[in-house]
């Protein structure tokens, strides 16, 4: 906690990583700004990996945005990655399986890009019908987060640092 009189303490945030699993983080970040962090801590910076990034980005957009409540972007965009019908939770379900069987040696792993012609081509198939937000990462990312935007700030936003 800050003392009376004296500047607050500066932090800077860092999100990990791990696939779904960063759902955790989106959960630590909403309840740091629910708890209002900056109240008692001066931000200085937000940073992750990999969907800690994610979680970042999005938390920074609606930041800049000066969206209120600040999370809702963060809240959004993992509602749009939880299944929400029958087929999508029938599709996450299969998924789930099938790493456990991987990981239990049960069934053999495969490396390949999530971009080769391949993969792409087995996605379509066991994708089909389900929402885009749901089953294309950049879908989810760009419905939330506006690139075309950012790009535009250029200069003029690092002003705004």
């Amino acid at each position: 906690m800050a003392k009376t009189g004296s500047a607050k303490p500066k932090v800077a945030i860092a999100c990990q990583g791990g696939g779904s699993q960063t759902a955790f983080t989106a959960g630590v970040l909403k309840g740091l700004v629910d708890q209002q962090v900056g109240r008692d801590f001066n931000v200085v910076t937000i940073s992750g990996t990999s969907g800690g990034a994610v979680c970042a980005a999005l938390l920074w957009f609606g930041f800049w945005k000066n969206e209120r409540p600040l999370c809702r972007r963060l809240v959004d965009f993992w509602k749009d990655l939880t299944a929400q019908d029958w087929a999508e939770n029938a599709f996450n379900d299969a998924i789930v399986r099938g790493l456990r069987l991987i990981n239990s040696g049960l069934l053999p792993a495969f490396q390949l890009s999530p971009s080769s012609p391949v993969v792409q081509t087995m996605l379509g198939w066991t994708t089909a019908g389900l929402r885009k937000t749901f089953t294309d990462f950049p879908t989810v990312l760009r419905k939330h987060i506006d690139f075309d935007e950012i790009a535009t700030w250029g200069r003029a936003w690092s002003h705004r640092c």
